[in-house]
């Protein structure tokens, strides 16, 4: 960061250090920006992100294609690899959504098909009786499984993504509210903060992730249009805690309503219960005039709502636990609202992304949120039409493995490669290679000899009337002999999936269904930090095995 005139130049800046902000600032982070993260508060996620069940959602609820419903799973794909990589608590246990009338076993029949179309894995919609053998407190007459459905220390996955900003030289300021600013004439934007430290920045690139406030921070940047600021509707939702052993196993949630997914019981990592959030419509429009305060008279309506699901449920077992607040974008009574991740196609403010109504699956949907304002900001509006895509390692998946590969000569596919590549440009599918190249880095060809031998590749393709649609590769190695490629652990080497979410970005790869095909370990473990599936190729035919694997996740 420099400063003159009293206005510091910064590269990128996130407004909000919850775990959506967090997330944002991690996905610039890794794309080598420099940010800095701009937080009220005196810590990170003192908003939306410490008042919710820190459940991590399936995706099983949201119209299909919607925003929530590809970000929520595409999120969650990443999310439990990313959580385990940082050795952050969660328990994948998931839950049952229960029918306890007859008007609800056609509801949830509905959830159900809902699920299968959003290809939700694993849901099943099971009996009364193979319910209650699964939770025997459980008074049910039908109930769909999740199994994807987990808790989380949310927390945790916040202290964990402000390490890894801060290990990638991002840095946050406290107590630094943005109280204004305006669109200058070079692009920058440039803004008030207040606080303990006032001060001017002008940063390259803005995302707006102030949860509650984000509206309020989007009205303040003088050249927002105006009708491009969506209103906001506040519910608050009440938690209640249970005393005594927890009663169930799995999460219990019953048939949705109106504005939220009914007073569900939720465990946290230490096993305790809790029920909730109800839904309170408020007057305001303020965040800053919501009383978390959780009134415990509303015990009567949860007793009720509880009981349809578990009749055990003692008198005097609820005790007021707290409260948190939703930012809709829809009001009583209307359908819910899709998350809006608005870049400049939205509103005309290049370097500028606001997001709006990040309610629930947000916590689930951080990491890919986090890729979406990036690919905004990078000028990758939304893509109209996403299509399926192969992945491709290439040494040992496409070409036969010969050490580090760089002469035409030694070129020879793999049996049922070509196919393969046939196959994905018949059905109007992506095909993108994506190759740690260390080879480069360590000295031992250069970019030319790779270019080369691509081309060689390519041009065999060509006379099968096939083609690659994109190749992307990393030259890095931690002992590259060239300090360009010196890195001990780069972004785009496989295992990590750098290589992966950047063409995610740059292509209109559909997440839902897209597949990694490698012949190492590295690969698979790449194609789970990115959040998807992956082949892992041994021997024999190539196109066979693909062919299956394909079939098997419901293209």
């Amino acid at each position: 960061m420099s400063s003159a005139d009293d206005i510091a130049d910064v590269d990128a800046v996130v407004i909000g250090a919850g775990v959506v902000g967090l997330a944002c600032a991690y996905a610039l982070a890794n794309a080598g920006r420099d940010v800095l993260v701009l937080e009220t508060a005196r810590h990170i996620g003192g908003g939306i992100s410490s008042r919710n069940s820190e459940v991590i959602h399936a995706g099983i609820y949201y119209p299909t294609n919607s925003l929530r419903h590809r970000l929520c799973i595409h999120g969650r794909r990443r999310l439990y690899p990313y959580l385990a990589s940082r050795n952050v608590a969660h328990n994948k246990c998931g839950k049952l959504i229960v029918a306890t009338s007859e008007r609800e076993e056609a509801e949830i029949a509905g959830i159900y098909r809902r699920a299968v179309e959003n290809r939700v894995e694993g849901v099943e919609l099971i009996s009364g009786a193979q319910a209650r053998a699964l939770e025997p407190n459980l008074n049910a007459r039908a109930a769909l499984v999740s199994p994807e459905t987990g808790i989380v220390d949310s927390h945790g996955l916040m202290r964990a993504l402000l390490g890894d900003i801060e290990r990638a030289s991002g840095a946050i300021a406290y107590e630094a509210p943005v109280l204004g600013g305006k669109v200058l004439s070079d692009g920058r934007i440039l803004l008030e903060i207040g606080g303990r430290s006032p001060m001017r920045i002008a940063a390259q690139s803005v995302v707006n992730a102030a949860g509650l406030d984000a509206t309020r921070v989007a009205r303040a940047i003088a050249g927002m249009p105006a009708q491009s600021i969506p209103q906001l509707t506040l519910a608050k939702g009440s938690y209640f805690g249970a005393s005594g052993a927890p009663a169930f196993q799995r999460l219990i949630y019953p048939a949705p309503v109106d504005g939220g997914l009914g007073v569900h019981l939720t465990l946290d990592l230490a096993g305790r219960m809790r029920f909730g959030p109800d839904v309170e419509w408020l007057d305001t429009r303020e965040p800053g005039e919501v009383d978390y305060a959780v009134d415990p008279a509303r015990a009567e309506s949860f007793y009720e709502a509880i009981r349809r699901y578990w009749p055990a449920l003692k008198d005097g077992a609820l005790t007021p636990d707290y409260a948190g607040c939703r930012p809709k974008l829809s009001g009583k009574g209307e359908g819910a609202a899709d998350f809006r991740i608005d870049g400049a196609e939205a509103h005309g403010v290049k370097n500028l992304v606001n997001l709006f109504g990040i309610e629930s699956p947000g916590l689930t949907s951080s990491l890919a949120i986090g890729e979406q304002a990036l690919a905004r900001l990078e000028g990758n509006a939304p893509h109209a039409a996403l299509k399926p895509t192969l992945f491709l390692d290439r040494d040992g998946t496409l070409n036969v493995e010969v050490g580090y590969a760089h002469k035409p000569d030694d070129f020879a596919w793999i049996p049922g490669a070509i196919d393969t590549v046939k196959m994905a440009n018949a059905r109007g599918w992506l095909a993108i290679v994506v190759t740690n190249q260390a080879g480069i880095g360590r000295g031992l060809y250069d970019e030319a000899a790779m270019q080369a031998f691509n081309a060689h590749m390519n041009e065999e393709l060509a006379r099968e009337n096939a083609h690659i649609d994109a190749l992307y590769f990393a030259p890095h190695h931690a002992e590259a002999s060239d300090a360009r490629y010196r890195h001990p652990d780069h972004p785009d080497r496989k295992p990590n999936p750098g290589m992966l979410l950047r063409a995610m970005r740059e292509h209109p790869v559909d997440p839902l269904r897209a597949l990694m095909i490698g012949d190492s370990d590295k690969d698979i473990e790449a194609a789970a930090n990115a959040g998807l599936p992956a082949l892992h190729y041994k021997q024999g035919d190539l196109h066979a095995q693909i062919d299956n694997a394909v079939a098997g996740l419901r293209w």
